[in-house]
């Protein structure tokens, strides 16, 4: 019986063991995964059927613009050398899949009056990698630059979605430019995993290797600013948006869209209609 008794104590013994590791692989698991959320760039693949159909469409041009680190892929469209809009795309799309997409809506007649610059940033579309988030803003500065080089007297409109807002603000707070549109905003990297001012956050907003400290860029803006958003977006939410918009020096016109998921404000015609009215105030 003692013996019996000893074995059972044992697989018990053995059994909690094995039960706590368990435990606690799945926690460390979990730990690891939302650590590395907020320092993740989820980059895109290539859209080669879309970029077959921009190929065959004569109102868009292939962008290629050389840089250090490798040449960096993109679109151009429209040809008016006086007003000109850069437009940097959210995470997970390149730009072949948006613009095709974009034509296929009928909502690329936002920028029928303007030249529209877009590429793709390092391990998006056809740009090589790899991805960081110094990369990432040196993108932005090189569409920049390339943008003011060939259209010196145009007037220049910033375009941010999700991911891309940090490209648009970075610009936005380092150079002069007609006017700022965030689509879908970030408060911060973290922000979309944890609440603001949470423990999980603030840890993670000091920790994390990808930052997109877009609250501290913010205060720092003065261009005219148009900030689009909808209320069922539970990516960046509407709390964290006006709490964004709060922290710029001039408050910026706000557009609430119709119920749309993250990755659809260009699906829903109230995106298209307030960024053209914005664009044509310029």
């Amino acid at each position: 019986m003692e013996k019996r008794g000893k074995q059972k104590s044992r697989f018990w013994s053995t059994t909690g063991k094995l039960i706590g590791v368990l435990l606690g692989l799945l926690l460390l698991n979990r730990i690891v995964y939302y650590a590395l959320l907020p320092m993740i760039f989820f980059h895109a693949g290539f859209s080669e059927e879309a970029f077959d159909r921009l190929r065959e469409n004569g109102s868009v041009r292939a962008l290629e613009i050389p840089t250090e680190h490798g040449m960096l892929y993109g679109w151009e469209t429209g040809e008016n050398p006086r007003k000109v809009a850069l437009y940097f795309g959210g995470d997970s799309i390149d730009s072949n899949a948006w613009l095709d997409g974009l034509i296929a809506s009928g909502q690329n007649s936002v920028f029928q009056d303007m030249t529209l610059l877009t590429v793709d940033y390092p391990t998006f579309g056809r740009s090589p990698g790899p991805i960081s988030e110094q990369r990432f803003l040196e993108t932005a500065e090189t569409l920049y630059s390339y943008a003011l080089d060939r259209f010196p007297d145009a007037s220049m409109c910033l375009i941010g979605y999700s991911l891309g807002c940090s490209a648009a603000l970075s610009l936005a707070e380092s150079h002069t430019t007609d006017g700022l549109i965030l689509i879908a905003p970030m408060f911060d990297g973290t922000s979309m995993y944890f609440p603001r001012d949470s423990l999980p956050h603030n840890w993670f907003e000091r920790t994390a290797s990808v930052k997109l400290n877009n609250d501290l860029l913010a205060t720092n803006v003065s261009e005219r600013t148009l900030v689009i958003y909808s209320d069922s977006d539970q990516i960046t939410k509407r709390v964290d948006v006006e709490a964004l918009c709060a922290l710029f020096p001039t408050m910026p016109t706000r557009v609430c869209v119709p119920p749309c998921d993250h990755g659809a404000y260009w699906t829903v015609l109230e995106t298209g209609e307030a960024i053209q009215r914005f664009l044509e105030s310029m």
